[in-house]
């Protein structure tokens, strides 16, 4: 049976044409998907058993040179949010759940029912693309360029055996969902692109499916039309109660869209949890770019700190969890937070006392004496050991700085000794004299804004 047109993004809403007498997702009730509250799947956790409502997959996909390996469980009226370097596997696995490719091993269950379910040596269940109930959805419409907006809509139930009366209906109301009422005779060239694509969000939800897959659906339009149609989205599965799944770049989408957060990294998964979790304390180079921390590899050492690699520092102190010494593990830290001092007295470079301004440099006037920023007194460790010009006690240690560039977020001061540790300057005043490469200064970060992290926890 081949697979039903219905909406952007490879336009598939999958679903079995169904006959109006035979009841279930061919009536008017399934194709306008009900009023189910889906409050609980807000807070829902991951790791769902199948046989659970919402999407449960684990699986192992393998395309030529490239294997993805990835698991979640989606609450109904839940949305994961998928986030990874270009190449990380983000739409494969969209299309693994879809069904476009073939996973090589694992499961994938909506509702408690098996859509693949495949073990090496064991013959295995397979949905076809056609009969899994999943929209999916991209940044292009792909509307049918005859059909107004009311057909498009209509034509999922249509196809499901639903009369035109009555197909209708269900998409006057869908119009005026996506504030569209009176739009319904529109083609697709008399919309613009936030209109088409809302009508391409109505056309795959009108259907009923009971997954809707999202593969960076806001990326094409305006600022204003991307608010808009978020704001839709999270509306409808909501008031649908249906589990979501959204591919992005955009750190807004998981804002205003997710509940959690999947990190792929070169097919893997490399972090699962919270939005807050994984904004705030990001395990991979690309989730940490997306947040704007600065991230720092290392090792955990038994103690609550984080021994990093090619550091000036022994020991790195912060807020979080930790995995069993000696496992690798990374620091994240916002870049305005690594404060820089002189080492020597510079003459009227600076002001004649200590400030740490909005400017994310501390440091001292002409003939004052030197001080580190005090750490938040919870975090003071026992001891107060110096090792290679390094304090653990307050991540402060001496070096040089490296290079100094112009960034559109502002001043970006390198630290030469520690390669991948920088701190941020604005750019809304002129930089201290002493702001240049082969300065010696004291660089110092509170462990209250070091977040621990675990890549692959």
């Amino acid at each position: 049976m081949p697979a039903i047109p219905l909406a952007a993004g490879g336009g598939i809403v999958s679903g079995r044409i169904v006959r109006r007498d035979a009841g279930g997702a061919g009536s008017r009730s399934a194709a306008r998907s009900g009023d189910r509250s889906g409050a609980e799947g807000r807070n829902g956790a991951g790791g769902g058993q199948p046989g659970q409502p919402g999407l449960d997959f684990e699986l192992r996909v393998r395309r030529g040179g490239f294997a993805l390996r990835a698991a979640a469980a989606v609450r109904p009226g839940e949305v994961l949010g998928i986030i990874g370097a270009n190449g990380s596997g983000k739409s494969t696995l969209l299309g693994a759940i879809s069904g476009t490719h073939r996973i090589e091993a694992g499961r994938v269950v909506l509702d408690g029912r098996p859509l693949v379910s495949r073990a090496t040596g064991v013959r295995g269940v397979e949905v076809a693309r056609s009969g899994r109930r999943i929209a999916l959805l991209d940044q292009r419409s792909r509307l049918f360029p005859h059909l107004g907006a009311r057909a498009n809509i209509a034509f999922g139930p249509r196809a499901q055996g639903v009369p035109r009366r009555e197909a209708d209906a269900v998409a006057e109301e869908w119009l005026g969902r996506i504030g569209l009422a009176g739009r319904g005779g529109a083609r697709e060239p008399q919309l613009s692109g936030g209109q088409q694509q809302r009508v391409a969000i109505a056309r795959a939800l009108a259907a009923g499916p009971r997954a809707l897959l999202l593969d960076e659906p806001f990326a094409a339009l305006d600022v204003t039309s991307r608010a808009e149609l978020r704001s839709l989205v999270a509306q409808e599965l909501r008031r649908l109660g249906i589990p979501g799944v959204i591919v992005t770049h955009d750190p807004t989408d998981l804002l205003a869209l997710a509940d959690r957060v999947l990190v792929l990294e070169a097919g893997e998964a490399a972090q699962l949890g919270t939005v807050a979790e994984v904004l705030d304390a990001p395990a991979t180079p690309f989730a940490a770019e997306l947040t704007g921390r600065v991230l720092l590899a290392g090792t955990a050492t038994g103690a609550g700190t984080l021994r990093p690699a090619a550091a000036p520092l022994d020991e790195l102190r912060g807020v979080g969890e930790l995995p069993a010494p000696g496992e690798p593990a990374v620091a994240s830290y916002p870049p305005g937070e690594l404060r820089i001092a002189p080492l020597a007295p510079q003459s009227g470079a600076v002001p004649k006392s200590r400030d740490r301004g909005s400017a994310g440099v501390w440091w001292v006037g002409e003939g004052e004496k030197e001080k580190a920023p005090t750490p938040a007194p919870a975090l003071e460790a026992a001891a107060n050991r110096e090792a290679g010009g390094g304090n653990p006690r307050t991540n402060a240690w001496t070096g040089t700085i490296g290079a100094v560039s112009a960034e559109a977020a502002g001043l970006r001061v390198d630290c030469a000794e520690w390669p991948g540790a920088w701190a941020r300057l604005p750019l809304s005043g002129a930089p201290p004299a002493w702001i240049a490469p082969g300065t010696r200064v004291r660089f110092a970060l509170d462990p209250a804004v070091v977040r621990f992290a675990a890549p692959g926890g």
